[in-house]
């Protein structure tokens, strides 16, 4: 299909609304490689308790500076 994309700016937001510790929000947040890799690597039940940790609080800070950053840009690119 001509200009269909597979990716849609629309659904990158929700996978950042749904997914706020997913592998691609974590690159865009800035999470070092092998800190992304250290949390993506662990068995689900066990990520909530591993953002208890330094390492671990140290991946959530730099998840939500960026979307604390992020989410007013979106507001305001949707609004136009």
């Amino acid at each position: 299909m001509p200009g269909f994309r597979l990716e849609s700016p629309m659904i990158s937001n929700t996978v950042a609304v749904k997914e706020p510790l997913a592998p691609q929000i974590l690159s865009k947040a800035g999470v070092p490689l092998d800190e992304a890799l250290w949390f993506n690597r662990l068995p689900s039940a066990l990520k909530v308790y591993a953002l208890r940790v330094p390492r671990g609080e140290a991946i959530l800070k730099r998840v939500r500076e960026f979307t604390q950053q992020a989410m007013p840009q979106q507001g305001m690119s949707s609004a136009l």
